[in-house]
């Protein structure tokens, strides 16, 4: 086989890979269910409040939200702020996660744990508790029209282990 030959069939190779690729990623997408899509938003928001991101935390947020405590969605927002300004570090770990689907809203049961640390210190707290998240689907994405909290009233600190 001559060089130019051996460049044709490697660029048809390449094609076949490439279009098999398209053909994986666009068969994903089509078949992915809302459920798997929520657990997308969740674990997103997850990175939003582990990177300190509000605009990022603002996107999962529906205009229209309002949770049982009467807080909107710019005061929600006011209260992530300012939970980023005292604390630092955040991690959260997801433990247990149910998604329900009911046509355009879906339901969403979080076990969590939060670690994080004061501002100012060195000192590891955690928050363990439960969150009921209520979401809407909007413009073909779902977002929290609602958060429901229970949990500690009181944050845990961790004793360091010398």
């Amino acid at each position: 086989m001559d060089k130019r030959g051996a460049t044709k069939q490697g660029l048809i190779v390449l094609a076949v890979i490439f279009g098999a690729l398209a053909l994986y990623a666009a068969v994903r997408t089509l078949t992915e269910n809302d459920e798997g899509r929520v657990r997308k938003v969740i674990y997103a928001a997850t990175l939003g409040v582990e990177n300190e991101d509000i605009a990022r935390c603002s996107s999962f947020f529906s205009d229209s939200y309002l949770d049982t405590q009467g807080y909107d969605k710019v005061a929600v927002l006011k209260i992530l702020s300012d939970i980023f300004k005292s604390f630092r570090d955040l991690k959260v770990e997801i433990k247990q996660l149910k998604v329900e689907i009911k046509e355009l809203e879906a339901e969403a049961n979080i076990g969590f744990k939060c670690y994080m640390k004061k501002a100012a210190g060195e000192q590891v707290y955690y928050d363990a508790g439960k969150l009921k998240v209520i979401f809407k689907k909007e413009d073909d994405r779902w977002k929290a029209r609602s958060v429901e909290y229970t949990g500690s009233d009181q944050m845990l600190f961790l004793n360091a282990i010398a």
